[in-house]
Formats: C-alpha cells, structure tokens, sequence
C-alpha cells in the first residue's frame, strides 16, 4: 500500500485531493493512504484507532458540499487504487450481479459493460457479461465519480426519475467500521427502525441501533441518515456519507440495456412547459424529465453567441425546454405513442416541428452537446468572476419537493431571485420536482446576497415538507440547514447512530452532524 506521509510529498504529489468541486478551503493532512485491498483498508482503521488519528475518506472530489475535503493533521484515504471488478454472478431470480471495488468510476463501470472483452484481467463470472447488453442505470451527471461514493451520498441524477437513486440498485456491500472489523450486508433482511436493531456478524463488538424514530421524506433525499419502515440495515448505511464505516466492495444490480430514444421539446412559457412534464410523468416508457427554465435558455443564447455554430439555433419564440428519454420496446415503439405525444404537445404549445430528436446517433450527439453546454458555460463564467474576485463561488440549490407544492414554491424561488437582483440560471430533474438553481454572483457585494438569498430559499423548501438536498449530500457546508429540515430531536438520534458505529467519532469529522 503507498503512503505519503511527509507534508512536501502531499502537497506536491496529490494536491488535488486537497479540494473538490465547492472549493472550499480545507487542511493538510498528515498521511495519505492508497489502500489496493480490504486488508490494506482494515489496517489503516486499526492503525487510526491505535493513535486516536481522525480520518477522512475521499472519493474523486467530484462532490460540491466540501465532505471529502481534509482538516489538518487527519490521515486521508484515498480509493484511487481500489477500482477493480471481484466478479459477476447471476443471482437465483436471474438477476446479474457485479461486485466491485469501491473505488472504480462510473465510466470506467459503463466501458467495460459495453465492452467487456477489452477487460485486460479476468474475473469469476466474466463470461456473463455479453458485449452491449446490460447496464448500471444510475445516472449521476459527474460520470467521473467513485461508485462507493455514489453509494456514499445516495447519488442520482436524470433516470432517477424512473429507476431511484443509487440505493435502489445496490444489492450487497462489505462495509469496514471505524474498529476495522468486517460487516457483509445483503439483500435478504428488512428492519422496522422503531424496533432498534443490531450489526452483529464479523464484528468484534455488537453494534446496536436504538429505536429511530425520525423519517426519510417519500420524496427524492440525499439529506441525513436514512430511516424507512421495512428498510434493509444496509440502508442505513447507503447515503451516509462516510460517517459510519467504509467501503469495500459494493454489489451491484444490472439490467438489461435499454434501446433509448430522446428528443429536446421548446416551450414559450413555464405552464406550458410544467403542463408537458405533468403528461410525461404519466407516461411509463419516459424514463427521464430535464427543464430548462428561461434562465437557462437564455445564458446558453447569450454565452454560445461566442462561438458560432457550436449549437443549433432554438425554434423561434420559445425560451423553456424539456429534455426526454423513451425506453423504445418496452414494450411499446414510440411510433405507438406518437399521436398521443403529439396531442399534448400541441395542447402544451409545442410540437414536433419545435422539438430536438435524438433518435440517430449524430441526433443524440447534439442533444448531450446542449445537455452539457449549459454546466460548462456557468463554470466558465463563474472562473472569469474569481479572477477578480477570488471569494466568490457557484451557490447552487440541490432542493426537492412535494408533487403538490412544486409549482408554487418554485415560482416563489425566482421571485425572492429576482428580488435580490441575482444572475442565475435553472434546470435540473423536473420528473424529481428537483430543481437546480445556480447563483452566478459576479462580485463580493453579490455574494453576500446569494448566502442570503440561498438561506431564504432553504427555509422556504422546509416550510413546504421538501429537503435541501436531494442528490449531492449534506457535508460539511450543508449540517446548519439539514438540523433545520429535520429538528433536534431527530439530530439527536443521528448523534446515537453515529456514535454506536463510531464512538470516537474518527470518520469525516465535521460532515452532516456535529458531535
């Protein structure tokens, strides 16, 4: 196993895992482990224990809420080099499970499922995997991410929508608590939290669980533990952001690949655009709903000016647009359902005429061309921004919301934005009623108004039963709006959950819940 363990060997050689995408500032950490085995992981965690050292796990510091970000002095570990495949079975139901390394990214999962036969090293099970026919359906934008980071904060993205987040696709894990002991968790067992319940097997102390009474909302969440009625005690550690134990293998569900159609529909007005989501979510084919609001339209028109001929033009008079997926075949073609599309199209104000198809490739090419124009764009200005104002960062919502609420609270989002005078730009999982606002303040004077502004927005989302966040986790720059979503006493039960698999309180100090 590697270690770096001088301060000019960290800063020289692995400064980038210093920072991740909330460029909040964060410590030197006194060592630096690469861990290639579970071995190699329980021995940095029997080590930690032995000289009372906090430690600080670390994915590919994709992340935007500064939880995997070093204070000093910790040791720091990193799962660069734990991104192997163990093996793929085929479970009794038939269902085909990958087991792997926590540390592989989820591009490289997506490569070698659609092309296994380049894998250089072999693995049990490998013959299961037909070239191009299953696939791992979690979405997240950042395909760059750790898989047990993905685990680790629940993370999710378009398809959600139709298939849940990270969680629902996790079938096992091996899980190494703060003792270094082993815990392998499966799919067989549902616990009811009010009951308590216990971590026993491999352990070399039982790890019991008090009565929980606080509740995961029935809406798409990221924010503190999570707590259902029939959850499976792997649950509780799916989402947890590193705050329980650590990663060693993670199993995997695969389906079967799915023959996707998608197109890009232009709208002139928000209810026009909320009227075509509400007949998209009804219909069971439509596996992901992406908005783009009038704010977004218009930064991409206006910034991509700037290189002509980048991005085809929008259909004239329209500043809103929805970007779809269809699973074609299954078990309907979209040539079934097209006079249905059609009519609500046209009753939404749209058509077809006024709508992207990405049905051939070259078609899909421009779709993810426009998918992504828009993060690029908004990274690049707020980068301009900082060379003149180098405090100043990106402050993004992660909020999602009742079915019943969504139109009304979001519509009182923008009107406390525009208030306050802020550029910004929306879009994210209108199939979620999970919206993404980015605050693009342009100086120090305007972003002091987005903190308020975005404090605003928080406590609006919690008067409505919704959760400040959604997909990206709490860490460390969220705790102070994650106690208020979820009250004290149900904090309370969180300090009891950690505290049982981590009485010293070693891992990731300082995300989701202070002692």
């Amino acid at each position: 196993m590697n270690v770096l363990d001088t301060r000019n060997d960290v800063i020289g050689l692995a400064a980038d895992l210093l920072s991740d995408e909330s460029r909040v500032s964060g410590g030197i950490p006194e060592k630096i482990f690469f861990p290639e085995s579970t071995e190699d992981l329980q021995s940095v965690f029997h080590d930690a224990q032995k000289e009372q050292s906090q430690i600080r796990l670390t994915g590919n510091h994709t992340g935007t809420t500064a939880g995997c970000v070093p204070d000093d002095h910790e040791w720091q570990i990193s799962f660069n080099r734990m991104n192997k495949i163990i093996s793929c079975e085929k479970h009794s139901d038939g269902m085909l499970l990958l087991t792997c390394q926590p540390g592989i990214s989820l591009e490289s999962l997506n490569r070698i499922l659609d092309n296994p036969s380049q894998l250089p090293n072999t693995f049990p099970g490998k013959e299961l995997l037909s070239e191009k026919c299953y696939c791992y359906v979690p979405d997240p934008t950042e395909m760059h991410a750790q898989l047990g980071a993905t685990v680790a904060t629940n993370a999710s993205g378009a398809r959600s929508f139709r298939f849940g987040p990270t969680r629902n696709s996790i079938f096992g894990l091996t899980a190494i608590t703060p003792q270094g002991d082993c815990i392998i968790l499966q799919n067989n067992t549902r616990i009811n939290p009010s009951e308590g319940f216990s971590f026993t097997g491999g352990l070399t102390r039982t790890i019991s669980i008090p009565p929980i009474h606080f509740r995961t909302p029935d809406i798409k969440c990221s924010a503190g533990f999570y707590c259902k009625e029939a959850m499976r005690p792997m649950d509780l550690l799916i989402g947890s952001e590193g705050l329980l134990c650590a990663f060693a293998s993670i199993t995997v569900l695969l389906q079967p690949k799915k023959n996707i159609l998608a197109g890009c529909s232009f709208f002139s007005s928000l209810e026009s655009v909320l009227e075509f989501v509400t007949f998209l979510k009804n219909e069971p084919q439509v596996l992901s709903i992406e908005l783009f609001d009038k704010s977004s339209i218009h930064f991409i028109r206006q910034y991509y000016r700037q290189f002509p001929g980048s991005l085809p033009e929008f259909p004239a008079g329209t500043d809103r647009a929805i970007l779809w997926e269809f699973s074609d075949q299954d078990p309907d073609p979209f040539d079934a359902v097209f006079d249905r599309w059609e009519k609500n199209l046209t009753a939404s104000g749209s058509s077809f005429d006024s709508t992207w198809s990405g049905f051939e490739n070259s078609e899909k090419d421009k779709l993810k061309k426009f998918r992504h124009a828009l993060p690029d764009a908004v990274n690049q200005t707020i980068t301009q921004y900082k060379q003149q104002h180098n405090q100043i960062r990106k402050i993004g919502t992660d909020t999602a919301l009742p079915e019943h609420s969504f139109q009304t609270v979001y519509t009182e989002y923008l009107r406390i934005i525009d208030d306050a005078r802020l550029q910004y730009v929306s879009f994210g999982h209108a199939g979620n009623n999970h919206m993404h606002i980015n605050l693009m303040p342009s100086c120090n004077t305007e972003y002091e108004r987005a903190l308020d502004v975005y404090d605003q927005l928080m406590q609006v989302t919690i008067d409505a039963k919704g959760t400040v966040s959604a997909e990206h986790g709490i860490g460390k720059i969220k705790k102070k709006y994650c106690a208020a979503m979820y009250g004290e006493k149900a904090i309370d039960e969180m300090r009891l959950i950690k505290s049982s698999f981590d009485p010293y309180w070693i891992l990731n100090k300082g995300v989701m819940i202070d002692k």
